[in-house]
């Protein structure tokens, strides 16, 4: 969520300057986050992955969930960026749902509200830092937004990539 939120927080200034459409743009691409988040945990909930297979496959999601984001970075076309938001919504949904899922699985019964509530705590600390990090970010490179979206996709890509050589996350995804 850390390097995820750059993209949410700096979507006004990237429909206004890299992609030069009418704000209308701002709610059509916010809304295909959130549309293509819900076919991602429709997706999820379909599925019916197991083992090695479902460890593959949600390497090769999480892997496309950067590269999905990435591609906004070069897109000028507000229609483009409208696919990319959808498919970053559709395997980040995805993959919320099966990281969940599994942690539920794996954590001992009287030990999950404490290990859920310490991952809620993480989680809604860091994503404000990382909102108040994307607006400095902005202004030290002079809002090239662009720029920040490649950065925060490629740190979205390495760490699914270091993720994908770990043998015991790999373990813990089949």
């Amino acid at each position: 969520s850390f390097f995820a939120t750059p993209f949410v927080v700096l979507l006004p200034f990237y429909v206004e300057g890299s992609l030069r459409a009418p704000v209308d743009w701002y709610g059509f691409i916010l809304a295909a986050f959130g549309v293509g988040s819900l076919l991602g945990f429709v997706l999820a909930g379909v599925a019916s992955l197991r083992g090695q297979k479902r460890a593959t496959v949600l390497i090769v999601v999480m892997l496309l969930d950067a590269v999905f984001y990435g591609l906004l970075a070069p897109v000028r076309t507000p229609v483009l960026a409208l696919v990319m938001a959808t498919l970053a919504g559709l395997t980040g949904g995805f993959v919320t749902v099966n990281i969940t899922t599994l942690l539920q699985l794996g954590t001992p019964t009287e030990m999950r509200g404490r290990v859920f509530g310490l991952l809620s705590t993480i989680a809604g600390s860091v994503t404000p830092i990382g909102t108040g990090l994307s607006g400095i970010v902005a202004d030290l490179t002079g809002k090239r937004i662009p720029l920040i979206f490649a950065l925060s996709a490629l740190a979205l890509f390495a760490i699914s990539a270091i993720l994908a050589t770990n043998r015991d996350i790999r373990a813990f995804l089949a």
